[in-house]
């Protein structure tokens, strides 16, 4: 108990992580990661055209959103489709977020990497879902 308290200290001053921090801030953290696919996607779709640079743009963006795929885009876009996309997708990450928080709170010691790590387990099978999706979908459309 005491070795895995000590593991769980952060790097500033030695002091464990508030549990205050981890729980105000746990929700908008999930947004992080989504956040940083959206601007890679960003920066590939204005660097040049290839089809690399497309598909890796895409599945990056349906990682930041991924009920883009649920709604039908890319074979049916729209304004309304793609509000409605960040609307739920940015619903379902603050509430993978509020879960995370929920489990890393109920540990003796909240940490950010306990979080982070309870976060991941949540994110990755929303992304495994992604690839799963795109791979049905354009197995119907063009394969």
């Amino acid at each position: 108990m005491a070795m895995e308290r000590l593991a769980e200290m952060s790097t500033s001053g030695g002091q464990p992580t508030p549990p205050s921090t981890v729980r105000a801030l746990g929700p908008v953290a999930a947004l992080l990661l989504p956040a940083l696919a959206l601007g890679a996607w960003w920066i590939l779709s204005h660097w040049g055209g290839s089809t690399i640079r497309g598909f890796a743009g895409f599945m990056l963006a349906s990682f930041a959103g991924p009920t883009l795929l649920l709604l039908g885009v890319p074979i049916k876009g729209g304004a309304g489709r793609y509000a409605i996309a960040f609307v739920t997708s940015t619903l379902l990450w603050l509430v993978l977020g509020v879960v995370a928080t929920r489990r890393t709170s109920t540990a003796s010691v909240p940490s950010w990497k306990r979080w982070f790590r309870e976060f991941l387990w949540l994110a990755v099978p929303v992304w495994l879902g992604s690839i799963v999706a795109y791979a049905i979908g354009y197995k119907l459309t063009i394969g």
